[in-house]
């Protein structure tokens, strides 16, 4: 077996039939196999799974979170490399083959990300010059002639890694229920000497928030992330790996731009703009509640954090 296709899903009845059909159209990559984890979806999922034959399903009876649905999912798996797919995520035909030609052309790679249309920021690691960075616009797009190019780190809607890898590894922490986990394991990858790559012709469409949509905790509009598991995964990454004091300082940063947001906004008669200064005071609540929760990012909130 040469790729193991893995995709996590909870209540993606509307896109996962697009995702998988996408995936069986991968051109020349050698014999592969598809395993699906579904979180114990409450819409019409496993109907949609129904329709395609040869898939391995694993239903879950209860929301797992992406990392330890995708930790499941590598116990199955028999592939020399492992790719993820989010289930609101499309590939190009050509787009698989392209991703693992990285780990041929380069050495020491750790992970390596897809061409996610629209999304493809530099982004630095969770940091306090990179939550200022993120304030102030100042992230840059993958540029240049060469195609393959190393990045801090890269979004799990769309990457591959090689098994013996991830084995090495243990898979994803299973401290993050929600967010931050392949930004975790790219760094935990980064100290070991491993490199982390975007492959710009391994291309593939990424709606974002599929599953976080339908929550009643509301999402971001500007990240498509649900608050609330945001910022405990985000302290938990600090804390992590940069200790209490770092993680301090983040969150007094944190909370001053979201402060200073809602100041600039308060005369507002734009619909943007007042969207903005709501989201900005939720934003703050979540994260004072998230401090709380996970003590500054020191113990993980029992799972699932509040997925039912």
């Amino acid at each position: 077996m040469n790729v193991s296709f893995i995709i996590v899903t909870y209540n993606n009845e509307d896109t996962i039939y697009k995702c998988i059909s996408s995936i069986k159209k991968q051109d020349d990559i050698g014999k592969s196999e598809i395993i699906v984890v579904d979180n114990s979806s409450k819409d019409g999922t496993i109907n949609e799974l129904n329709k395609f034959e040869g898939l391995k399903v694993i239903e879950s009876k209860s929301n797992l979170g992406f990392g330890n649905g995708n930790n499941l999912a590598f116990k199955k798996a028999l592939g020399k490399y492992i790719v993820l797919v989010n289930p609101d995520a499309y590939l190009n035909e050509k787009s698989t083959k392209e991703l693992l030609k990285t780990f041929v052309l380069k050495q020491n790679v750790g992970i390596v990300g897809g061409n996610l249309k629209g999304e493809n920021y530099i982004q630095p690691f969770p940091s306090f010059t990179g939550i200022w960075n993120i304030y102030r616009n100042k992230l840059k797009l993958v540029s240049g002639n060469n195609p393959i190019q190393e990045v801090p780190w890269v979004c799990g809607a769309y990457c591959a890694y090689e098994r013996k890898t991830l084995l090495r590894f243990g898979g994803f922490d299973t401290r993050f229920f929600l967010y931050y986990e392949e930004t975790d394991l790219c760094k935990s990858m980064h100290e070991k000497g491993f490199k982390t790559y975007i492959n710009r012709k391994a291309i593939a469409e990424h709606e974002g928030g599929g599953s976080a949509k339908k929550e009643k905790e509301g999402i971001d509009t500007n990240n498509k992330m649900i608050p609330s598991f945001k910022y405990k995964a985000q302290l938990l990454f600090y804390r992590k790996h940069y200790g209490l004091l770092y993680t301090l300082i983040c969150v007094i940063l944190e909370s001053f731009i979201k402060v200073i947001t809602v100041i600039k906004r308060i005369r507002t008669h734009s619909d943007e703009r007042r969207i903005q200064k709501k989201e900005a005071i939720n934003d703050l609540k979540e994260l004072i509640k998230a401090m709380c929760k996970t003590r500054l990012g020191m113990s993980s909130p029992k799972h699932p954090w509040s997925i039912q």
